[in-house]
């Protein structure tokens, strides 16, 4: 997937989010790749050694979700139905670190993430009550390691 300034829609808007994670407040969450948008990808390309073309490549996409785990130290609980879209983001990013690919990164805590992070608490024995806490968010990034 390429996306460059002019594009619009829903990819648009979740690069805009993942920026807005890596720390680019003024990007707006309008779905179009505008002259702010631009700006926060070259800058993010050249904080992270990409080439700063201001083109969201695989290369960029790739480093906008892999910096997620370092940039973002959001410990929130989180719970279905809460209206905490980063927060919610990184964990569902966590989630399909850990394999839980039917998790959409789109910032929007559902059943299907719901699910995920039950199972998840179950496997690694913390308390499954589909409720993210700091317990849940240390074994996510800890956990991490291990399956990357």
């Amino acid at each position: 997937m390429r996306l460059a300034k002019g594009d619009r829609g829903s990819q648009i808007g979740k690069l805009q989010r993942l920026l807005r994670l890596h720390g680019f407040s003024l990007v707006a969450l309008d779905e179009f790749f505008d002259e702010s948008t631009n700006e926060a990808v070259i800058q993010f390309q050249q904080e992270y050694d990409l080439e700063a073309s201001g083109i969201v490549n695989l290369e960029t996409w790739k480093a906008l979700r892999e910096m997620l785990v370092y940039s973002v130290t959001d410990d929130s609980e989180l719970y279905k139905g809460i209206r905490k879209p980063l927060a919610v983001m990184q964990l569902q990013w966590l989630l399909r670190r850990h394999r839980y690919l039917d998790v959409e990164v789109d910032g929007r805590f559902s059943s299907v993430t719901q699910k995920a992070v039950i199972d998840f608490q179950l496997k690694h024995n913390l308390p499954a009550d589909g409720i993210v806490n700091s317990l849940t968010w240390a074994a996510l990034r800890n956990n991490l390691q291990k399956t990357s």
